[in-house]
């Protein structure tokens, strides 16, 4: 019965994408007078591709954003060099923190306490992040207290992601979160819960697919699914928080980061608009 349940599951979202797929096309004949083709605009440049090496933007693979070029050059193309932009739906803080570079005046408002807490911690590293905290960071990870404690904080878990781990991986990251919690150095803390959340994913038996998870055969939660699916390495998660920390700190140190002129609004981006 539940593989006659999931069949019927599947029949009704190719129908969704059939009908979303005629109504994209109407819509497109409907303003096809008005439409142009931007050359420039590419698919690196559109998605978070354009992302994976420039410093700071490529610590969390935010899928649904754009990269911080797509940024420059809307505004290189429109001359802004001043005042104030707002991005109505802020994401993982992209414009703001490319416009703030930039010397404007950066708002945002973001619903998603995942791109809260990204925005905000970002934030921090960028305005008074300092060379003592990188040494205390690369300190913590030459250290690697989490291997050593038998200290734990429990990971909260909804049902979709519950085995979303290997087992000894979920056991360390209570232990990192544990080790963290002890942490003095506050900008140290909040940097490595970024790194943190920056490396959940790619430890996991998950892939974020448009607003699904997709789960690797490995999990042993795709018994009965037609289509294997394997994500390829899953590395441990010493080796991936590690990596991700060091990351960060060679970005700090190319960059040296910079004051921001920006302010984040945890809301639902019309209720600020009408209130103001």
């Amino acid at each position: 019965m539940n593989f006659g349940i999931a069949e019927k599951q599947i029949t009704d979202q190719t129908a969704l994408k059939e009908k979303i797929t005629q109504l994209d096309k109407s819509l497109e004949q409907k303003f096809s007078d008005k439409l142009e083709v931007c050359k420039d605009l590419s698919r690196v440049l559109v998605s978070f591709q354009g992302n994976k090496s420039r410093p700071s933007y490529r610590w969390y693979k935010y899928k649904e954003g754009f990269s911080a070029s797509l940024i420059d050059y809307f505004l290189n193309a429109n001359n802004l060099n001043s005042g104030t932009i707002l991005d109505p739906f802020a994401g993982s803080g992209t414009t703001l923190f490319v416009s703030s570079e930039r010397g404007l005046q950066a708002e945002g408002i973001e619903i998603l306490p995942i791109c809260q807490q990204l925005i905000k911690k970002r934030e921090i590293l960028e305005t008074k992040f300092t060379e003592k905290d990188a040494s205390g960071l690369q300190n913590f990870i030459s250290e690697k207290s989490w291997e050593k404690t038998d200290e734990k904080t429990n990971l909260n878990e909804l049902r979709i992601t519950c085995g979303a781990y290997p087992a000894n991986t979920k056991d360390e990251i209570e232990k990192f979160l544990a080790v963290i919690q002890k942490e003095k150095n506050k900008n140290v803390r909040e940097t490595l819960e970024v790194a943190l959340f920056c490396v959940l994913e790619s430890i996991s038996f998950t892939r974020k697919d448009g607003q699904y998870l997709r789960w690797d055969d490995r999990s042993g939660r795709r018994v009965g699914m037609k289509k294997p699916f394997n994500k390829g390495n899953i590395p441990n998660f010493s080796t991936a928080i590690i990596g991700k920390v060091k990351e960060i700190i060679e970005d700090y140190k190319q960059t040296l980061f910079s004051k921001m002129k920006m302010n984040a609004e945890k809301s639902i981006c019309m209720k600020v608009l009408v209130s103001a």
